[in-house]
């Protein structure tokens, strides 16, 4: 009976939080006190959550800790005091009140009680610190009330249990809670929070450290309620009242620009500029995207586009002078024309660098097309024994020679054409020139693969030189590259 008797009280608080969220929701509309609820309260928030809390002192010999959960209700009611103080007027403005129910059980142990369920109803306050961000905020609280214990024993201890006893509680905590915009637009909260609960006693003193863990959705908030001006304009149905214009004056188009003849010849003429000037970068983004050179298709596309865009400028002056700076524009984009080696390197060298990658990974050559119509030829790398122009007999290398021999012999796009062999060395020399005996070690490793080509059926004319320096190889630590072309 005691025990039905705590858990309809607890639902009747329940039902008045209830009834309280609807009238206070009705209140705020028609308030006219800056859009808070009832005059005073800022937001409000419910939620419910997860509590665990060892035993701590003395009561460790008797309990071995208590867990539940339950149910907590907070709104926001900034106190603007000591505004003159920074720190502590932003402390006050997120001043708030609170109210918690938890559904504790207890395991006792060496008592004549075997377990105690309790039920905590505490009213409290706290205050929000929002951190750097806003998406952590720091809350600490305190929390007076009263606990309503049930204990449970058997056998001969049950004679000890005879009522329904309560407890006053307190109980501090320091919670960081986290919650993010594109989260329930930022209304749902998630808490975790570090407690210390304390019963005092006549005799002795109750004390537990745990934690709650749980999460609060924030239900209402001032900043979201419609002053009542804007609500009696949402709610007038009433049609405006119609004004009769006498007369509507009358609208007249510009008379069009008469163009002269030298104008309109010197349009026609960068008219024509442009659009072949389109052609070009178009083209040549279609090559780049052909050959899988990325940046360079974007850089060559950025600039048809501006191109596009002065080409709707010439059709639209209707002056010399306009059409003067038009016209330097469009000289600066032909310029670019004849600039690009730089971007071309750069993009050549990402293609190269990923077609290299690739093909040490699955052992296959590549062939890299270049926009002067040459060729390069990638394949994992081959590997001479030092300091000599030898190759090391290794499953690697015949591999990557064998698969070499096929795209010379089978690919029909360089049917025909020179293959250049060029060696080097190791690349690992800061210094940009070659002695005599570097480039002698270096020609002997280009003519090994030149003399390996030509007696494995490469149908191709052969040559090999010595490398440029060490600054071409670095980026690939290559001891040969291959070179083909007309």
């Amino acid at each position: 009976m005691k025990k039905i008797l705590a858990l309809i009280l607890t639902f009747s608080i329940f039902l008045g939080f209830g009834f309280a969220q609807e009238t206070q929701g009705t209140t705020a509309a028609k308030s006219e006190s800056n859009g808070k609820y009832l005059g005073l309260i800022k937001d409000m928030r419910a939620g419910a959550f997860f509590n665990f809390e060892p035993a701590a002192g003395d009561l460790r010999e008797f309990v071995s800790s208590t867990i539940g959960g339950g149910a907590s209700f907070e709104a926001g009611i900034p106190l603007p005091l000591f505004g003159e103080i920074p720190f502590v007027h932003g402390l006050l403005e997120n001043f708030g009140a609170s109210f918690r129910m938890a559904f504790d059980g207890g395991i006792m142990k060496d008592t004549h009680i075997d377990s105690i369920f309790s039920m905590r109803y505490t009213l409290g306050a706290y205050t929000r610190i929002p951190l750097p961000g806003n998406l952590f905020t720091i809350v600490p609280e305190f929390d007076y009330g009263f606990a309503v214990n049930l204990p449970k024993a058997s056998g001969d201890g049950s004679k000890y249990v005879n009522s329904v006893y309560v407890d006053q509680i307190m109980q501090f905590g320091a919670g960081v809670r986290f919650s993010h915009p594109r989260m329930v637009n930022g209304d749902l909260e998630f808490e975790f929070t570090p407690t210390y609960s304390l019963s005092p006693e006549s005799t002795s003193s109750v004390h537990y450290i745990g934690f709650r863990l749980g999460a609060l959705y924030k239900f209402a908030d001032k900043d979201r309620v419609l002053p009542v001006a804007v609500e009696e304009i949402l709610n007038n149905t009433e049609e405006p009242e119609h004004t009769e214009i006498s007369e509507v004056p009358e609208i007249t188009e510009p008379e069009p620009v008469q163009l002269t003849p030298e104008l309109t010849e010197k349009k026609d003429g960068l008219s024509e500029r442009a659009e072949k000037l389109k052609k070009e970068f178009a083209s040549l983004a279609e090559d780049a995207e052909e050959n899988h050179l990325k940046k360079l298709a974007k850089k060559y596309k950025g600039y048809e586009k501006q191109v596009e865009k002065l080409i709707e400028e010439i059709n639209s002056v209707d002056s010399l002078e306009s059409l003067a700076a038009v016209e330097e524009k469009l000289a600066q984009l032909e310029e670019k024309l004849g600039n690009l080696e730089e971007v071309e390197e750069e993009a050549e060298i990402e293609l190269d660098i990923a077609v290299t990658e690739r093909a040490a990974k699955t052992g296959h050559a590549a062939l890299i097309h270049h926009p002067d119509d040459t060729y390069t030829i990638a394949i994992p790398p081959l590997t001479f024994e030092a300091n000599a122009t030898g190759l090391i007999l290794s499953s690697q290398n015949i591999k990557s020679l064998t698969t070499l021999v096929e795209v010379l012999t089978t690919d029909e796009r360089i049917e025909g054409m020179i293959v250049s062999v060029y060696g080097y060395i190791n690349p690992d020399s800061r210094s940009a020139f070659w002695t005599e005996e570097e480039k002698e070690l270096a020609k002997g490793r280009a003519e090994t693969i030149a003399n390996y080509l030509l007696e494995n059926g490469c149908n191709h004319k052969v040559d090999f030189h010595a490398g440029e320096g060490y600054t071409n190889n670095a980026v690939f630590n290559r001891r040969v590259e291959f070179l083909v072309h007309h």
